[in-house]
């Protein structure tokens, strides 16, 4: 087995692992009231890290291996974390505004918008910094250091929680690890790096040429990642306004894992792929450039296909793993969610050409569209009592989605399905239907 795919699948295992551990501890400690206030909180510090974070950590990995060979990418680096903590500071204006729509389960507005300050800041420099590792093929640190934060956040989450069963406790332990691995990874990131750190030289960016640049690029991120959180979490604030804390505790839980699992796999997948790709592109041309792409997508799709119709067909088992008994009726929503998760993947992938081209716009109207289409079709069923159709409305507004990203990005590349592929683990797959059929016999 190559090496480094063997490394990365050992580091995935462990954090799959502790995936299964922080489940079973969360939905054993915390009731469906307090894992649906805890998703409700995922989702305001997802929007900050999405809509004004993402599109410059994005840019910072598409430009990494380029500032490396210039013995800058530190010192860009210092500056993308104080864009972060200037940006975390949105925390406040969007929970004082959320409070008027949205309950906060008794917590002040102001010590709300401090945890989700500190909790977006941590997450989103440890989640920058450490895979930037992986980009640069630091790949046993990359591994260790990413096991190590997920370790220590359940060790801090359970010992705050343990008399103290909230989300609240739960969120600021899971921060204080990442904080705490930031910080030792940023050492070492200097230490490896071997640059020097001029700051005077960052302030270059500033520049006319390289700041539109930026705009360009990041931009249009923004505005598709606007569209991204209301594809697929504008459902968590409409539940709990209109249906309660409870009901969005199971599917916050079953969407929640189908993410977690799905995105362990799509990371390793990332991890082992997304070094060269990001390589081979740099200073390439276009043509060469689409021939990347596509043999990355003929590798990575059919995978994806196959653990998304695995994971979803045996998601009556795995709930029984990952979730305390109470939790178990959330099944349903692991398998609606991989249908989810089965887009998702699919759409981040397609992106990868207009990253590649620096074109990034051309994601804007696909996922604007998914979003209406989803935000609508969820508030629709809401508002006239047919609640079970909601993973339905998501699944459609995903595949609107994926649809108008295959006729888009058609415009830029040749895009070469694999369908033997495809065919094959199709057929492959049928047995998985007789786990469904045959999960009371178990």
């Amino acid at each position: 087995m190559n090496k480094t795919l063997f490394l990365l699948s050992v580091g995935r295992v462990l954090q799959i692992i502790i995936l299964f551990l922080v489940s079973r501890v969360m939905t054993k400690l915390l009731s469906h009231e307090e894992v649906g206030f805890l998703y409700l909180l995922l989702s305001i510090s997802s929007y900050v890290g999405l809509v004004v974070m993402n599109p410059v950590g994005v840019y910072y990995t598409r430009k990494l291996h380029s500032w490396s060979e210039e013995k800058i990418s530190v010192s860009i680096f210092l500056l993308v974390v104080l864009f972060i903590f200037l940006s975390s500071l949105l925390c406040f204006p969007i929970v004082f505004i959320g409070k008027f729509f949205i309950g906060l389960n008794g917590y002040t507005w102001i010590s709300i918008a401090m945890l989700m300050t500190f909790y977006v800041f941590s997450s989103t420099v440890n989640n920058t910094l450490i895979p930037s590792l992986n980009i640069l093929k630091y790949r046993t640190s990359f591994v260790v250091l990413t096991f190590l934060t997920q370790f220590f956040g359940l060790v801090f989450s359970y010992f705050l929680v343990i008399n103290n069963a909230n989300a609240f406790y739960w969120l600021l332990g899971q921060g204080i690890s990442f904080l705490l691995f930031f910080f030792i990874t940023l050492f070492y990131f200097i230490y490896k790096q071997d640059e020097k750190i001029d700051l005077n030289y960052v302030t270059k960016i500033k520049d006319e040429t390289k700041r539109m640049s930026l705009m360009r690029f990041a931009f249009p991120v923004a505005i598709t990642n606007v569209s991204l959180w209301i594809l697929n979490q504008s459902y968590r604030p409409i539940i709990e306004r209109y249906i309660g804390l409870d009901f969005l505790g199971l599917i916050g839980l079953g969407f929640g894992l189908a993410t977690s699992l799905s995105v362990a796999f799509e990371y390793l997948l990332q991890q082992f792929y997304y070094p060269d790709f990001y390589k081979d592109i740099n200073n390439k041309s276009k043509d060469v450039r689409e021939k990347v792409w596509n043999d990355l997508f003929n590798q990575m799709f059919p995978l994806i296909f196959f653990v998304c119709i695995f994971i979803g067909m045996s998601s009556p088992f795995i709930i029984r793993i990952l979730a305390d008994e109470k939790f178990w009726e959330a099944w349903l929503f692991i398998g609606f969610g991989m249908f989810i998760e089965f887009f998702r993947m699919t759409n981040n992938t397609l992106s990868l050409i207009s990253q590649a081209e620096m074109n990034t716009k051309e994601t804007i109207i696909p996922y604007i569209t998914g979003g209406i289409i989803s935000l609508f079709c969820v508030f629709l069923t809401v508002k006239v009592g047919f609640q079970s159709l909601i993973p339905l409305s998501i699944i459609l507004g995903n595949a609107v989605v994926f649809g108008l990203m295959i006729y888009k990005m058609r415009k830029i590349y040749n895009i070469n399905f694999p369908s033997k592929n495809i065919i094959s683990i199709f057929l492959l797959s049928i047995p998985f239907v007789l786990t469904i059929v045959y999960r009371d016999s178990f």
